[in-house]
């Protein structure tokens, strides 16, 4: 059986995914700095256990290499 996602259920998870990209490159530019590049990067990743295991990486993360190598 195939299993769709309604209308509003994609569009709270776009919302989810945006959210924490969002979070995830004010972080890492405040810390670090970031290029476009590497915000265009974490602005294309999808997968919210990735984003999240950034995130969580963040808060001991010593270069920004550390966490946005999560996200490949």
């Amino acid at each position: 059986k195939e299993v769709y996602m309604t209308i509003g259920e994609k569009l709270k998870k776009k919302g989810i995914e945006e959210g924490k990209q969002e979070d995830l490159i004010r972080q890492l530019d405040k810390k670090f700095s970031l290029t476009e590049e590497e915000r265009d990067a974490i602005k294309k990743v999808k997968d919210i256990n990735k984003l999240d295991a950034a995130i969580d990486a963040f808060v001991f993360a010593e270069t920004k290499e550390e966490v946005l190598k999560l996200l490949r």
